[in-house]
């Protein structure tokens, strides 16, 4: 049951925009509760370098929200890990880059799965319609953010 075009207000954008944020953060919470004590932060991190291709830690740093020593203790832990490696930026030798390794897209993958696993017992009690309007609803979110950020989908992870 959606809103008839003709009632559609700013102040009915206003309340959807704020119902995504809340629900937002409630399924994200949803999701962490049941996952590894890593999980939050590994996660973004792993997600954002995947999305985002190899980055300075600077770049890192800005996107995740972090200080610059913050960013170079999470990095450091995923290096040690094994999830993260360092590599020689080519456009200046006196920085690096960080980027995911095989193991780290495993992890992600992983953490990904815990999270489906957590959602899937209620998924699977919709019903078909219900099923293809929560699809539905996925796709316009992941076009709604690509539009607002001018960033796409990798076609290597359509997820991100």
């Amino acid at each position: 049951m959606g809103i008839p075009e003709h009632e559609v207000t700013a102040a009915a954008e206003e309340q959807v925009a704020m119902s995504l944020i809340v629900q937002a953060a409630r399924l994200t919470r949803y999701v962490r509760r049941h996952g590894p004590a890593d999980t939050a932060a590994t996660w973004r991190a792993l997600s954002m370098l995947a999305e985002h291709g190899s980055l300075r830690l600077g770049e890192f740093a800005e996107l995740d929200q972090l200080t610059q020593p913050t960013a170079t203790a999470k990095m450091n832990r995923l290096v040690a890990a094994g999830l993260v490696e360092r590599s020689a930026d080519p456009d200046d030798k006196r920085a690096v880059r960080f980027s995911l390794t095989d193991a780290g897209r495993r992890r992600l993958r992983e953490l990904r799965e815990l999270a489906v696993a957590r959602l899937l017992p209620g998924i699977s009690a919709l019903g078909p319609d219900d099923l293809e309007h929560l699809r539905a609803a996925a796709s316009l979110v992941r076009d709604l953010l690509a539009a607002g950020t001018h960033e796409t989908s990798s076609p290597a992870d359509p997820e991100k």
